[in-house]
C-alpha cells in the first residue's frame, strides 16, 4: 500500500565503463581496445547490456575460429569483458564462458640439454663456476 504524496521517481541507470575502477593505464588501454572489439564483432552497445552477456560466448568462438587468437589472447579479452559486467552488477555466469576456450597449447616445446651442450657449457665457464657445479 503506498502513502499519500509519495512520488516514486526512476533513477536513471549509470553504466560504468569498462576502464571504470581501473588504476594502469596500460590495463585501461588493453581494456578499452578489447572491449571495443567486443561491442564491434557483436554489432551493439554498452547500453544493451543483457544482449551482450548472451553473446560472449559467441565472441570467444569468433576470436578462435576466425580470428585465430591462442588461449592467453583470448584469456585477455575475456577478463575486459567480465570487468565490465562487475562494474554495472550485471551477474554472468565467467565458469561456463571460460569453458570456450581453446585449449592452453604451448608454442614451445621444452626439451632436455644434450650431452654436446653440457660439455659446451663446462668449457665456457671459469674454475669458481665450475667448482659450483661439482666438476
Amino acid at each position: 500500500m503506498e502513502g499519500k504524496g509519495i512520488v516514486h521517481q526512476q533513477v536513471p541507470t549509470i553504466i560504468y565503463s569498462v576502464t571504470d575502477d581501473l588504476m594502469s593505464p596500460h590495463t585501461k588501454k588493453g581494456y578499452r581496445k578489447n572491449f571495443n572489439h567486443f561491442l564491434e564483432v557483436q554489432q551493439t552497445n554498452e547500453e544493451s547490456l543483457l544482449e551482450l552477456a548472451d553473446k560472449s560466448p559467441r565472441h570467444i568462438k569468433h576470436l578462435t575460429e576466425e580470428q585465430k587468437l591462442t588461449h592467453g589472447s583470448i584469456h585477455t579479452h575475456c577478463f575486459s569483458i567480465f570487468h565490465f559486467f562487475e562494474m554495472n552488477d550485471i551477474l554472468l555466469n565467467t565458469r561456463k564462458v571460460m569453458r570456450f576456450l581453446p585449449p592452453n597449447k604451448g608454442t614451445r616445446e621444452d626439451r632436455a640439454y644434450t650431452q654436446q651442450e653440457i660439455q659446451e657449457l663446462l668449457l665456457k665457464t671459469d674454475d669458481r663456476s665450475r667448482a659450483m657445479n661439482g666438476r
